[in-house]
């Protein structure tokens, strides 16, 4: 389904991770953000307050097991691997910069005829 709705877009934005997917094949640019642990778990504990009322605390400690590792699922070792697999260019994103100044090194990064923006998404990113 997933790779169904990937072609009948033109362009299109999926946000997280999709190692393992098989969908490598289609898509023409990976960007990878890293941001430090503390910073990740306040952000989903921030999240998952917002969205279910609350944070489970499971999930959490899972969560900020990322860079080490975790015994099950995804890790940094573990995206940094599929990262050198990837024909597509990858940008990587590390800190906490604000969404606009991630936008503008993406854009800054590829030229505008390799992510073939037209004028209406040149002035959304600047």
């Amino acid at each position: 389904m997933f790779e169904r709705e990937l072609l009948s877009h033109e362009r299109c934005v999926v946000a997280g991770s999709v190692m393992g997917w098989g969908v490598e094949a289609f898509l023409d640019l990976v960007v990878f953000l890293y941001v430090e642990t503390s910073v990740r778990i306040r952000r989903l504990q921030a999240r998952e307050e917002a969205m279910f009322g609350h944070a489970d605390p499971e999930f959490l400690q899972w969560a900020a097991q990322y860079d080490e590792g975790p015994p099950e699922g995804r890790g940094l070792v573990k995206h940094e691997a599929w990262l050198r697999t990837l024909r597509c260019p990858v940008i990587r994103l590390a800190g906490e910069l604000p969404a606009t100044e991630q936008i503008a090194c993406i854009v800054q990064a590829m030229p505008n005829s390799a992510l073939n923006l037209d004028a209406r998404d040149r002035a959304f990113v600047r």
